[in-house]
């Protein structure tokens, strides 16, 4: 009967426990009951490890003493991976970022507790928690009963930056606001009664008192005051996560939120108390350490015993040596490897297998295989190699290295071995006595290794062919455009006929188009022959931007969009950065802006983090050009930084270029140690990054150029100018340049006449073109240097070349540097430099007329009101010429009907302009008569 209910009571329990582990199945399945839609299901399946932005924040994240990570966040997501299949990986911050910036870069994917109020961010999840917020007091204070009232015209520390802070300064203004870094450092102000009270996340300020043990503070709700909702932040290439993450917060049950947050609020360990695990981790480090004690003394006990062994072994090694040897000499007859010895006193060698046979003989003695016989086989340079090593090893001097010899073997054919060994054996004084070596045929290997050799240098030669090509090219094409921007600038300023003025203009405009094409292809040609070199030097990221501006500011206002300018409030005054390829990169960016926005605005802006708090010597930035243009397909994106390569929608005759830009741009931006990135929306707009990493402060300021002068103006006191050019319109285009300015102009077709006539008429300053036949440029002014009578004329050189090496010697050699086609400015301005002109003031006729001070009657003012400036604003950034052409003549007549010439004039400029279809003149003048009118310029 005992034995009977024994059994019955064995399987009740195996049935009750089979039971338990049914229903735990069951439970477990329905907790997983998650049905993902099958876009979903793929977007997890294709998911990499998420990058998870560890930076703590009680008690949604704590960092543990041994590195790890809890708090609620943790544990949601914990959830939500056992949920969705979603894999995160936590990561430590090395920047000091808060969550929201580093979402923004590059390494993060995911932060896990980001906070709001009223209104949830776009890219933020449905709040998995929801936390009130309370008011923390001492006692006896008003505060407990009033709430938020009570704070009028008093301080109330807050969390800094946080939602929080800004939710109540935008509502409660009476109050003023102390920010705090930390929930800590808040009550700690409020218990030394420098505030008032703290106003913060009730569980955050929960977990702190009860860690750091904070007395004489109570806590009190405030109906004033919404909760705080606690979600997950989601990186912008990430977004396609939302809906996934979304609906497992969704179904999460309320008691396991619950669940969370009491076992993240229960057990708070305080600085006061003694750690239980760290008790036990330093006891386990004694008896570990205590037992690796035990272990290295038995070790050497061992060791001790295995040493007497190994002494009575070595005799019986020694007596079957030989015999070893003999069977070593059999394996290595038949390879690839020939063993020798070399007795230095009387150059014996001694092969271990045949070496007659490796050199493709059929017996021994066909070849002689003594030292001098061995040595006669071989190349003459690898016979000279062979000795020397020779040399060095009787010596003493050999390094141990192996070298490679060339031989010609039995069928006559070159080909490689390769020796490697060492001296066993010395004499009494240590000199050596043996060498030891192997010998390798490695014919084939070496034979690749020439033919890598060989392609390299052909890539090289190639390479270096295409940019003397491509400098040749430069040069060619240069010379021919510094005649036609030349004289189009010079014959525009003479010329009276407006519409000849604008054909010149045109001519102009297509020129210097031209030679944007060059520099990009020439840049582009640099950086991939490596000749490009970044130049750091002090900037002023400020400056720049001002020089966009200036840049751009007509075409902008032509065009009737913004431009607008950001710039951190920490940004240092002058930073070590190439400046030259910085504003290249920024010039590039802002000009496809422009072409690609027709409404709303293009901004420029600069942020800034330290990767170091502690050292602000480097900064990181991160320069954006963001724009409301057309936007960028999103299969687009990788395509626009390869070379000659455009967006395939683009329609080429609208918006023209190359699709070198954005190409140079990348690289010019990665030479910099930096990254160029691009996101984008089809129909909103597109945003550039520039990310500039450790860029160093500099501790002197950036000194501005100085602005471009006013060349009409000019005038000298009679000095000699020396023009050095063999191309004809070449030097009558800076004899036109210089004439009228009071200067005494003397020519030269080559370096040779130049030399005579300075040496004769000693110039003030000459200026030299480079190539010239009989004598160039540079000889030239080698020879003026190093005469005594011409070696204090300045020499400013003008050159059309590309080249690297003549652009190194213009800076070393000659005392300026201008680059054909030159611009007129810069021109004057390095002249300038060497001769000064006289100080007068004249405007130019272009100035007169825009200072012109024109009065016009109030009803005419009332007429350009009602009938032309409405037209003409209709017209701004989408002309139409027949309908400009109609408007140009109503102004023309209503100028002649009221006898104002000012109006009648601008009607004829915008006539003109509209004839010849001239779309850029024509916003000009539209943007200048209606600035003009509405400023009561006129």
């Amino acid at each position: 009967m005992n034995i009977f209910s024994g059994k019955l009571i064995t399987k009740n329990i195996i049935f009750f426990i089979f039971a338990i582990l049914m229903i735990s199945s069951v439970f477990a399945q329905s907790l997983k009951s998650i049905v993902f839609t099958e876009a979903e299901a793929k977007i997890i399946e294709q998911s990499q490890v998420l990058q998870v932005w560890m930076d703590e924040c009680p008690p949604y994240v704590i960092r543990k003493e041994d590195g790890s990570f809890s708090g609620i966040a943790v544990d949601m997501l914990n959830y939500v991976s056992e949920q969705s299949g979603l894999r995160f990986k936590y990561v430590s911050p090395s920047l000091a970022l808060s969550q929201e910036s580093a979402l923004m870069t590059d390494k993060v994917d995911i932060a896990p507790a980001l906070f709001s109020i009223e209104e949830v961010p776009n890219y933020h999840t449905v709040p998995y928690f929801s936390s009130p917020i309370y008011i923390y007091a001492t006692p006896n204070t008003s505060i407990q009963t009033n709430g938020m009232s009570a704070l009028v015209k008093k301080n109330a520390a807050v969390q800094k930056d946080s939602p929080l802070t800004k939710y109540l300064v935008k509502h409660f203004k009476d109050i003023k606001f102390v920010p705090c870094p930390t929930t800590k450092a808040g009550l700690d102000i409020v218990k030394e009664g420098l505030s008032d009270a703290y106003i913060g996340n009730s569980l955050s300020a929960y977990y702190e008192i009860k860690r750091n043990d904070i007395k004489g503070i109570i806590s009190t709700p405030s109906e004033d005051l919404p909760n705080l909702q606690v979600s997950f932040g989601v990186s912008e290439k990430n977004k396609n996560l939302l809906p996934i993450l979304n609906r497992v917060i969704v179904s999460i049950p309320s008691g396991m939120v619950t669940k969370f947050q009491n076992d993240n609020l229960t057990n708070i360990k305080t600085d006061h108390m003694i750690d239980k695990k760290t008790v036990q981790k330093w006891l386990w480090i004694g008896i570990i350490i205590f037992l690796t004690t035990v272990i290295v003394v038995l070790y050497f006990v061992r060791i001790n015993r295995i040493l007497a062994k190994e002494i009575k072994s070595r005799m019986k090694m020694a007596a079957s040596l030989k015999k070893s040897q003999e069977i070593s000499k059999l394996a290595t007859e038949h390879s690839q490897i020939v063993v020798f010895e070399v007795f230095l006193r009387d150059n014996r060698i001694v092969y271990g297998n045949s070496l007659a046979s490796f050199l493709g003989y059929e017996k021994e003695s066909d070849v002689d295989l003594t030292y001098d016989g061995w040595v006669n086989i071989l190349e003459a340079k690898s016979k000279n190699l062979f000795e020397k090593n020779m040399s060095s090893i009787k010596n003493d001097k050999f390094d141990g290295n192996f070298f490679e010899l060339r031989y010609t073997n039995a069928k006559g054919d070159l080909c490689w071995l390769k020796i490697d060994g060492k001296i066993t054996e010395r004499d009494t004084n240590k000199q050596p006595q043996k060498f030891v070596g192997i010998i390798m045929d490695v014919t084939e290997s070496k034979e690749y290794e020439l033919a890598i050799i060989e392609s390299r240098q052909e890539a090289e030669m190639a390479n270096k062919a295409k940019s003397e090509f491509l400098a040749n090219m430069s040069h060619e094409i240069r010379t021919p455009l510094n005649a036609i921007i030349g004289f189009s600038q010079l014959l525009s300023k003479q010329v009276v006929d407006i519409k000849q003025k604008t054909y010149l203009d045109s001519i102009n405009v297509a020129g210097n188009s031209l030679l944007t094409l060059i520099n990009d292809i020439l840049d582009l040609s640099k950086i991939e022959a490596g000749q490009l070199k970044i130049k750091l030097g002090a900037c002023s990221i400020a400056h720049i931007f001002k020089e966009i501006e200036q840049v751009f500011i007509l075409k902008v206002k032509e065009k009737g969009i913004d431009l607008l300018f950001s710039l951190h409030s920490e940004l240092p005054p002058s930073l070590i950065i190439d400046d030259l390829r910085l504003r290249q990169v920024l010039i590039n960016l802002v000009g496809n802006a422009v072409k690609f926005t027709e409404r709303g605005y293009i901004k420029l802006g600069v942020d800034l983090f330290y990767d170091d708090q502690t050292d602000h010597s480097k900064v990181s930035l991160i320069i954006s050009v963001e724009d409301t243009g057309i936007g960028i397909e999103q299969k687009q994106l990788k395509k626009i930084f390869a070379p000659f390569k455009q967006e395939d929608s683009q329609d080429n005759r609208q918006y023209g270029g190359t699709g070198l830009g954005l190409s140079i741009s990348k690289r010019l931006t990665e030479m910099m140690e930096g990254k160029l990135t691009v996101t984008s929306q089809v129909g909103k707009g597109s945003t550039f990054n520039i990310n500039l990493y450790n860029v160093p402060v500099s501790s002197t300021m950036h000194t501005v150029s100085a602005p471009s002068i006013n060349v009409q103006s000019l005038v000298y006191n009679e000095e000699t100018l020396l023009i050095v050019d063999d191309i004809p319109s070449n030097r009558i285009l800076l004899e036109e340049l210089f004439s009228g300015k009071n200067l005494h102009i003397l020519s030269a077709k080559n370096g040779l006449e130049a030399v005579n006539i300075a040496k004769k008429k000693l110039p003030d300053l000459i200026i030299c073109d480079i190539r010239m036949p009989v004598m160039d440029g540079v000889e030239a002014t080698q020879i003026l240097k190093s005469t005594e009578s011409t070696k204090h004329i300045p020499v400013l050189a003008l050159t059309a070349s590309a080249k690297q090496e003549e652009l190194e010697i213009t800076k070393e050699l000659f005392d300026g540097h201008l680059t054909k086609p030159v611009n007129v400015d810069e021109l004057f301005i390095s002249v300038n430099n060497f001769i000064k002109p006289k100080d007068t003031v004249e405007e130019t006729t272009d100035q007169v007329e825009d200072n012109i001070d024109v009065n016009i009657s109030e009803v005419t003012r009332e007429k350009l009101y009602e009938n032309i400036l409405p037209k003409l604003k209709a017209e701004v950034g989408a002309v139409d010429i027949s309908e400009i052409q109609n408007i140009a003549e109503e102004m023309v007549e209503l100028g002649k009907q009221v006898n104002e010439d000012y109006i009648t004039k601008c009607g004829k400029e915008l006539l003109t302009a509209a004839s010849v279809f001239n779309i850029e003149g024509i916003n000009s003048l539209i943007s200048k008569f209606i600035s003009k009118v509405e400023d009561n310029q006129i």
